[in-house]
């Protein structure tokens, strides 16, 4: 009776120790799984902070002060990105009708000739596709305010 006390002992041990090891491997995955949520939501955060930054400027009735900010920092964006290999990739400006019928955004970006009267409609046209950033932003010339 004495060995079979014993063997009841040692199987409930054994139990026991199995049902614990079940709980552990069930409360990491738990975890693993949160923490991959996590991150989730933190890359989601940052492709917001990082397009935030170009969608404040994107509308109609842009003013040429507006156009040449959004200009400067992108291009600033731009050269940094060649520099350090920032987040985000780079951002294209695609321009039309900005500089006297002249669709070079290369021109405009350095502040030839712009037209100074007018309005400007500034919207996004590119999203990368992998991460969800802006990279290309198109900037529409228009002499007469546009409704909203």
């Amino acid at each position: 009776m004495d060995n079979a006390s014993k063997a009841l002992v040692m199987a409930g041990a054994i139990l026991i120790a199995v049902m614990l090891i079940s709980l552990g491997v069930y409360l990491f995955n738990v975890a693993k799984g949160q923490a991959e949520g996590t991150g989730q939501q933190l890359q989601t955060f940052q492709v917001e902070s990082y397009n935030s930054r170009y969608t404040s400027y994107f509308g109609k009735n842009k003013s040429l002060a507006e156009v040449q900010s959004l200009v400067s920092l992108v291009n600033s964006h731009n050269h940094n990105q060649t520099e350090v290999n920032t987040y985000g990739g780079m951002v294209t400006i695609s321009a039309t009708n900005i500089v006297n019928g002249t669709n070079n955004s290369t021109y405009y970006a350095n502040g030839n000739n712009a037209r100074s009267s007018g309005f400007y409609e500034i919207y996004q046209t590119g999203t990368d596709s992998q991460t969800g950033c802006i990279n290309e932003i198109t900037i529409a010339y228009s002499n007469a305010r546009q409704a909203d």
